[in-house]
């Protein structure tokens, strides 16, 4: 789908080497408007058409991934309706283990592979779509609405009462520290050209 991209990632990839009937469609996709990014700490032969080329420090690039992933969610630049179906991070979790929040935690005889959102319409969690153990094979969240921030309470099988908040809210912690500061320090990369970096990535669509 390179082609129809305006944004475009090469990271720690060579793609005018390794993906050499391919790599077209990328470098056409410029002619067509997109950008190309190139990662790496080396000056390969794809970052010649990258229009911004980041020579990373080796070994460091997980922390510019945590550091990105920071400023998009900062600066809300993330896309909400696609991190809410495509990925985990609306799943609840059990405040203190850190556990998916189960069917078998909120009704006795319930599977161990539904897991569960809270829905902000109907306020109070529901079984996610496409979860292993779902009988529904979509992932489409048909006009529910998980949330993404918060801490919530939900009755357990046992009559208790238990604390769960979402895995987005666990990134958020996990990722406080890597600020645009020190990921620019142990990076080697201009913390201008990162923050430029996560705001063309989390703008620029499709990317």
């Amino acid at each position: 789908d390179w082609f129809n991209s305006k944004y475009i990632v090469l990271w720690g990839s060579n793609i005018s080497q390794t993906r050499i009937p391919d790599a077209h469609f990328a470098y056409e996709a410029r002619y067509n408007g997109a950008k190309i990014v190139c990662i790496s700490p080396d000056y390969n032969s794809s970052a010649t058409h990258a229009d911004l080329y980041f020579r990373i420090n080796p070994g460091t690039d997980g922390i510019l991934a945590l550091g990105v992933a920071k400023l998009l969610i900062d600066h809300n630049w993330i896309d909400a309706p696609y991190v809410k179906e495509q990925t985990d991070m609306p799943l609840l979790v059990l405040s203190g283990t850190n556990r998916f929040l189960r069917e078998s935690d909120l009704k006795k005889g319930g599977k161990e592979d539904i897991f569960y959102f809270w829905d902000t319409k109907q306020q109070h969690a529901v079984p996610t779509p496409g979860s292993m153990g779902s009988e529904q094979n979509t992932i489409q969240l048909n006009g529910a609405d998980p949330a993404l921030t918060g801490t919530f309470h939900v009755q357990l099988a046992d009559g208790k009462t238990a604390e769960v908040t979402t895995v987005f809210e666990l990134l958020k912690k996990e990722i406080a520290g890597y600020t645009l500061d020190k990921v620019a320090t142990r990076t080697g990369l201009p913390a201008h050209e990162i923050e430029l970096f996560a705001k063309e990535l989390g703008t620029r669509k499709p990317a």
